[in-house]
């Protein structure tokens, strides 16, 4: 089968080779040309990265809302006391609120007003944003009471 190859290779004219080449080379030199002014001017499909992170928000939704709502389950039902825990629960429910309706409002309008459909779900971002900021910094974290005092953390219920 090589040997096959080899003599069909070496049975083509030179000059077709050449022209060949040439050919290539010439359709090269003209892609570089034309791509090089593309540099200064990125054409990116913004609508299309918005509406594929949309889908991604719809595909891992479930997951997030179960452990979203468990954990706040966990934290109401806890032995240790958790403080502000009606506020954590606010937050967290208008976190999966907003990105719920998100999701409907974006699936629901976007062929029909597609400018004012995406400003209306950039807003719920911001506030899922926000909540994910409070989450993140504001909320009082329970684990790390006990671990700077130097005492023992304990499943009992703290006094207040």
């Amino acid at each position: 089968m090589k040997n096959r190859i080899r003599n069909a290779i070496r049975n083509i004219p030179r000059a077709e080779v050449q022209a060949a080449v040439l050919s290539t080379h010439e359709k090269f030199q003209e892609f570089i040309e034309r791509d090089g002014q593309a540099d200064t001017k990125m054409d990116v499909d913004t609508e299309l990265m918005f509406e594929c992170l949309i889908y991604l928000n719809a595909f891992y939704f479930p997951v997030f809302g179960i452990c979203e709502t468990i954990m706040t389950a966990a934290k109401y039902n806890s032995i240790v006391d958790t403080p502000d825990i009606v506020q954590d629960a606010a937050v967290a429910f208008t976190k999966l609120s907003a990105e719920l309706i998100k999701m409907v409002i974006y699936k629901r309008f976007k062929n029909v007003r597609r400018k004012i459909t995406t400003a209306i779900v950039v807003f719920f971002t911001f506030v899922t944003f926000a909540a994910l900021i409070y989450q993140l910094f504001l909320q009082k974290p329970i684990m790390s009471e006990g671990a700077h005092s130097g005492q023992p953390r304990t499943l009992t219920k703290h006094a207040n």
